[in-house]
């Protein structure tokens, strides 16, 4: 899954993960720069959600993280037990649109 930004834009990256037992939207956290920083979840419409926005954007939202390459690999883990880790979730590109 590729998630598509215009550079000026901010939008939501949404992830529905299902897990067994059952885990909710804001159990997960997120890394967007390869694992020096982890930002926990959003409830979205019960989905697992990070506001994302391009390098040139300049809206009044407040954004959980700022792309700063062309291309972003997402890593997703649970917040109370780090070892869980899916080590690809989706990548940003981030483009003039």
């Amino acid at each position: 899954m590729t998630m598509t930004i215009d550079s000026h834009a901010c939008e939501w990256l949404k992830l529905n993960i299902v897990t067994e037992p059952a885990t909710g939207p804001t159990d997960w956290e997120a890394t967007f720069d390869q694992e020096s920083t982890w930002i926990t979840a959003q409830d979205i419409d019960g989905n697992s959600a990070w506001l994302i926005a391009g390098p040139d954007y300049a809206g009044a939202s407040t954004p959980n993280f700022t792309t700063a390459l062309a291309s972003t690999r997402v890593k997703v883990r649970l917040v109370d037990n780090p070892e869980t880790v899916i080590r690809y979730a989706t990548r940003i590109e981030t483009k003039e649109l």
